[in-house]
C-alpha cells in the first residue's frame, strides 16, 4: 500500500505537469514542481517517524493516513494528508523479526557520525536501547548478586543477543543517508534549528526512558528506580525535575 501509494501520486503529478507543459505558463509549471517536492518530502517525514521494518515489508507503514489532491482544468493546486491510527505501542514492544520506527535508527546512524549529537544526546549503539534491542542495560540492585548464575541450557558463545523482539540494525550506512534526506526535507518546511534540536531531544528521551529499571523494594510497598542516573538523564531532556519524573513513573495518582 506504501509504495503503490507512492506511484499513483507519482502519476497524478507527472499528469498534472503535462497539463502545465500544454498551458506554456513558466509559473505555473514552477509551482507545480514545488507542489511535487512538497508532497514528496512530506512522504519522507511521515515515513521516517510512522513506518518500520517488519519480517514481511523493509518499509511498512505502521499508520493510516488519507491524501486528498485537488485539480484544476487537470492541474494539481493543492494536496492534503492526514494521519491517524500510529501504532504506538511499537514504540515499547515488537514482535518477533521486526524493528521499531525507522527514525530511531535514522538518529543512531547521524549521532555516530556526529560527536555533537552523539554528546548531547549520550547516544550509543542501538543495542544500548531495550525499545530497539529488547535487552535491557544491565543494572546492580542492593543485595542482588547473579554470581555464579547460569541460564539452563544458554550458550552464549560468540552469539549476538537475542531476546525474542526487535533485530539490532548495526550497519549505519543506509540509515545515515535517509537522515540527511529526513533533514533536507525538513528544511523545505522550514523547521528551525530549535524544533528540529527540540525533536532529537524528545526522541533520545524515549530510548533513555526505555532503560530506566526498576525493582521491587524488600519489606516496602512499591518500586525503586535501579539506575536513577538514567533517570535523571531523562528528566533533563524532558525538563522535569528527577523526582517529578520518578513520581509519575512508579505511583498511581
Amino acid at each position: 500500500k506504501t509504495e503503490a501509494s507512492k506511484l499513483v501520486l507519482i502519476y497524478l503529478m507527472e499528469m498534472s505537469r503535462r497539463a502545465q507543459d500544454d498551458s506554456s505558463s513558466p509559473k505555473a509549471a514552477d509551482s507545480v514542481e514545488s507542489l511535487e517536492e512538497q508532497t514528496v518530502c512530506a512522504q519522507l517525514i511521515l515515513e521516517a517517524f510512522g513506518n518500520a521494518k517488519t519480517r514481511c515489508n523493509d518499509n511498512a507503514s505502521r499508520f493510516s493516513k488519507w491524501v486528498e489532491v485537488s485539480f484544476t482544468d487537470g492541474q494539481i493546486t493543492g494536496a492534503w494528508i492526514r494521519t491517524y491510527l500510529l501504532e504506538r505501542s511499537r514504540v515499547v514492544h515488537l514482535a518477533p523479526g521486526d524493528s521499531n520506527f525507522h527514525i530511531f535508527y535514522q538518529l543512531l546512524a547521524a549521532a555516530h557520525s556526529d560527536p555533537s549529537l552523539r554528546e548531547r544526546f549520550q547516544l550509543g549503539p542501538a543495542q544500548g536501547f531495550r525499545y530497539l534491542s529488547g535487552q535491557p542495560k544491565e543494572a546492580k540492585t542492593k543485595g542482588a548478586s547473579t554470581k555464579g548464575a547460569k541460564t539452563k541450557g544458554a550458550n552464549t558463545k560468540g552469539a549476538k543477543t537475542k531476546t525474542g523482539e526487535g533485530p539490532v540494525r548495526e550497519d549505519h550506512g543506509p540509515d545515515s543517508d535517509e537522515f540527511e534526506r529526513l533533514l533536507e526535507a525538513f528544511d523545505l518546511f522550514r523547521f528551525t534549528d530549535a524544533e528540529l534540536d527540540d525533536t532529537w531531544r524528545l526522541l533520545a528521551a524515549v530510548l533513555h526512558l526505555g532503560n530506566i529499571q526498576v525493582h521491587k523494594q524488600k519489606g516496602k510497598k512499591g518500586c525503586a528506580v535501579c539506575n536513577p542516573e538514567v533517570m535523571r538523564l531523562v528528566a533533563d531532556m524532558l525538563g522535569l525535575e528527577a523526582a517529578q519524573l520518578e513520581r509519575y513513573l512508579l505511583f498511581i495518582p
